[in-house]
């Protein structure tokens, strides 16, 4: 009983969490990731060409966002993350298929970051710890929805 009351706590988290301007990305959508370079410093990035200060500010921030998420939300990730940082806005929007005017979005385990954001550092932090909060909560729904249907046989 007390696994059910977390899968459905964790699902009205996540669903509270979506309301609040952030977009879906589709799974119908086909993404080459050819064009991105990796990060020297944190494989977990990789950024076009034009973004390599965004993601360069990123990598600042990313250990820090993943220890807080952890620990305000129930829970360690379950998989690795990745963050894809892109130049400008349009080939944000191009890749993910939500609008250009979203700073970021993400899907599965990765995280994807707006040109937009080139312009605003201060930002930066705050978009990857929101990212990271629905990254989070689907990988804990996930093993809370595995953990309930091997214990209901």
């Amino acid at each position: 009983m007390k696994k059910i009351s977390i899968s459905i706590l964790l699902l009205s988290s996540f669903l509270i969490l979506s309301i609040g301007g952030c977009n879906f990305i589709g799974r119908h959508i086909v993404r080459w990731t050819t064009d991105f370079n990796t990060l020297s410093s944190d494989n977990r990035i990789l950024y076009e060409n034009g973004a390599d200060k965004l993601a360069a500010e990123a990598a600042l921030h990313l250990d820090k966002a993943i220890k807080d998420v952890e620990s305000r939300q129930l829970g360690k990730f379950t998989e690795p993350v990745k963050i894809y940082v892109f130049a400008t806005p349009e080939k944000f929007s191009k890749f993910t298929g939500i609008s250009a005017k979203a700073r970021g979005a993400s899907f599965g385990n990765e995280l994807y970051l707006s040109g937009l954001l080139k312009d605003l550092p201060q930002e930066v932090y705050g978009m990857i710890a929101h990212e990271l909060s629905h990254v989070q909560l689907s990988q804990q729904l996930k093993f809370a929805t595995r953990s309930l249907w091997y214990d209901s046989s």
